[in-house]
């Protein structure tokens, strides 16, 4: 079976500081293509058309819309028996055709959830400690502003994911009780509630994918919104819900604080933290998503494809 590895120049990279070793042994048992120039229909992948069996190795990014790009593309492909992502997200990717086709597709998610929870967790300190307000100060504070401690709130995470558990895990080792909203219920000592219920407690924490279903879920948001919340959402999508209106909400006072990785500018004088893209953004996490998504392709590659859980 051919490997073909279509990647971003830092992509490919990663690859190879991360995961020398493991690259190593692919290329030395199996046919191996890499590229990092990669055309919009694909045209100067000749390898995608001629009737070998193969494994696509293809990180979305090499391309504008490069999931949409894919599945554009795909019919005229001949024999893709295994497509893997390095990331979690596959907006885009055409996942009924996928299943037409006979194409089984893994997704590489949980290899950054222990980053992406540890931004969370550090948002919640610095808004609990107001730290976006008192650091716009010339001085010593004169005391009208307050931060408030970390021991004596209460917490409720949206979406218990592989992001959801590993903010659970740390927020329960705080001794914060912790309720958790998910379409289906995890064998968790924390308790499901509906969703409404999870803004009952003082730090809420967004962590979705973006679909039709989140979207629909969060449409109303703003309703659910209490004066002593803190929201912390980390699903990093900014068409999820209406955002400027919880912006809004945090200048007008009825809101404690807002944490949100963004591609928009939000600014405010209130408790509002607004970053890019940035919560995977680790050694660790690198090494993770390198080591999985090498690893997966060799026990596909060794015979052992059923041992993965694709998506498709």
């Amino acid at each position: 079976m051919k490997v073909i590895l279509l990647n971003t120049k830092s992509s490919e990279r990663d690859l190879y500081t991360y995961g020398k070793g493991l690259l190593g042994k692919l290329q030395a048992s199996y046919s191996v293509s890499m590229y990092t120039e990669i055309n919009e229909n694909f045209s100067n992948i000749i390898e995608l058309h001629d009737d070998d069996e193969k494994l696509l190795l293809f990180n979305h990014f090499c391309l504008p819309d490069g999931f949409s790009k894919l599945s554009q593309q795909l019919p005229k492909f001949k024999n893709v028996k295994f497509i893997l992502s390095p990331y979690s997200s596959y907006a885009g990717l055409d996942l009924n055709l996928l299943k037409q086709m006979g194409i089984k597709y893994r997704n590489n998610g949980g290899a950054n959830a222990k980053s992406v929870a540890q931004y969370a967790i550090a948002s919640m300190f610095s808004l609990l400690s107001r730290f976006p307000e008192l650091s716009k100060s010339d001085g010593i504070p004169d005391g009208s502003i307050l931060g408030e401690e970390y021991h004596n709130k209460t917490a409720g995470i949206i979406g218990m994911g592989n992001v959801g558990i590993c903010l659970y895990e740390i927020l329960s080792k705080l001794g914060l009780e912790t309720t958790y909203y998910n379409r289906t219920e995890k064998k968790l000592p924390a308790k499901k509630v509906e969703l409404n219920e999870v803004f009952n407690q003082d730090i809420v924490f967004i962590t979705i994918a973006n679909n039709s279903d989140t979207k629909s879920l969060l449409s109303n948001i703003n309703s659910l919104i209490k004066e002593e919340n803190y929201i912390i959402d980390i699903s990093a999508y900014d068409d999820l819900y209406d955002k400027q209106a919880v912006v809004d909400m945090l200048n007008h006072g009825k809101l404690k604080g807002y944490a949100l990785e963004t591609n928009s500018k939000f600014t405010s004088e209130k408790n509002l933290i607004a970053t890019p893209h940035i919560a995977w953004c680790t050694v660790d996490a690198e090494k993770r998503t390198v080591e999985n998504y090498l690893n997966r392709a060799l026990t596909i590659l060794e015979g052992q494809a059923d041992s993965v859980d694709f998506i498709t």
